[in-house]
C-alpha cells in the first residue's frame, strides 16, 4: 500500500481514463508542483468518482494567474 493510498489510487484513475480520450479543463498547479485538472470522458466528470471512492480529497486554491 501507497503513502495515503497513492498506489490505489492511482490505479483507479488508470482504469477510469488510461488510453481513452479525455478532456481537461482548468489547468494549473498546485502550491506543490502538481498539475491540477478538471477531468471528462464524455460527459463523465472523473474527478468527481476519484473523490467520491475516497481516492483523493478536494482542496481550495487561489485562482492561477494569468
Amino acid at each position: 500500500m501507497g503513502k495515503c493510498l497513492s498506489s490505489e489510487a492511482k490505479d483507479k484513475l488508470s482504469s477510469l481514463v488510461l488510453n481513452k480520450n479525455i478532456s481537461l479543463s482548468d489547468q494549473f498547479t498546485d502550491p506543490y508542483g502538481r498539475i491540477m485538472a478538471n477531468v471528462f470522458l464524455g460527459n463523465l466528470y472523473i474527478n468527481r468518482g476519484i473523490l467520491s471512492s475516497g481516492f483523493a480529497r478536494g482542496g481550495l486554491y487561489p485562482k492561477p494567474q494569468a
